[in-house]
């Protein structure tokens, strides 16, 4: 017995030394919640706080067509761009005046307000918010003065990138570019020159149309309202705001502006969208949700 215990001795003891020898790996300070801020230390004030929403109607609801319009100044675009803008099948508006009361019913509607986002943009960086689902093949027709260009893509999606950029008198100026992915098949390399090599691209294909986008400028609180001339079917406006194919939804994008609070805030912010745009927010959500809420208190 003696001896049995003596070789177990001799074989557990080094097993032993080397688990306690064995250092494990530093515990990195970072939190979850600080992963997760948009912007570093020292941003502060120059992020732009844009908030995005997607309200959904029949095709061809009067309020969204003709008694909204009402409450806006459609001026908000220069002239040199306005009519650029039209051609292609846009409406843009700014609410002047008291919010219409329908107007804030259906921002509020959980039925009629699809995917509320809240955007925490770098001032000067873009955003390109979904306007609404792919088409199984999207026709549509871009016009620049004279000329007009006809388009068919299979698996089309629309949408308008967005850059946020703050100006001196404390408003945010958006730019607005209308874009299109597609489903269609390409190489998954293209050439670098720059770096005189192949590089991988992971990106759907895009189509951009700089010269169809206009600029806004808002004070903060503001809204901005940008809908679809429903009389120009076919337009790149018409196709981005109008659905034909499975539901029959008009949509109308609405976005307002705000200088983004400081980063500690910002992240509270964030975590709270998060947490009211997804019923089931993950654990660590909920969880960082509660300590922000432990460290006001």
């Amino acid at each position: 017995m003696v001896k049995r215990l003596s070789i177990l001795i001799l074989f557990v003891g080094p097993l032993c030394l080397v688990g306690c020898a064995t250092v494990p790996e530093p515990v990195r300070k970072t939190s979850w919640l600080q992963r997760q801020q948009p912007f570093g230390a020292g941003m502060e004030g120059q992020v732009v706080q844009l908030d995005v929403r997607v309200l959904e109607r029949p095709v061809g609801d009067p309020f969204i067509n003709q008694e909204l319009w009402q409450h806006t100044d459609e001026m908000v675009v220069d002239l040199e761009r306005k009519a650029a803008v039209e051609d292609n099948g846009f409406r843009v508006g700014q609410i002047v005046g008291m919010t219409p009361v329908k107007f804030q019913e259906l921002l509020n509607s959980e039925r009629y307000c699809v995917n509320p986002r809240r955007h925490l943009v770098p001032s000067g960086h873009s955003v390109t918010p979904s306007i609404g689902p792919a088409w199984a093949r999207g026709d549509y027709v871009v016009q620049d003065g004279k000329q007009i260009d006809e388009t068919a893509l299979e698996q089309a999606r629309f949408y308008l990138e967005v850059k946020a950029t703050l100006t001196s008198d404390g408003k945010t100026r958006l730019s607005f570019v209308p874009k299109v992915e597609s489903g269609e098949t390409t190489l998954p390399f293209q050439a670098d020159p720059d770096q005189q090599a192949w590089t991988m691209r992971v990106d759907k294909p895009c189509r951009n149309y700089p010269k169809a986008g206009w600029d806004v400028v808002l004070a903060p609180g503001e809204h901005l309202v940008i809908g679809a001339i429903l009389q120009k079917e076919k337009t790149l406006g018409h196709r981005s705001f109008v659905q034909e194919q499975g539901n029959l939804v008009q949509r109308l994008l609405v976005l307002s502006t705000n200088r983004a609070p400081s980063s500690a805030d910002a992240a509270e912010i964030s975590l709270r969208e998060v947490a009211r745009c997804h019923p089931s927010p993950c654990l660590a959500v909920q969880a960082s949700g509660t300590a922000l809420r432990a460290g006001a208190e």
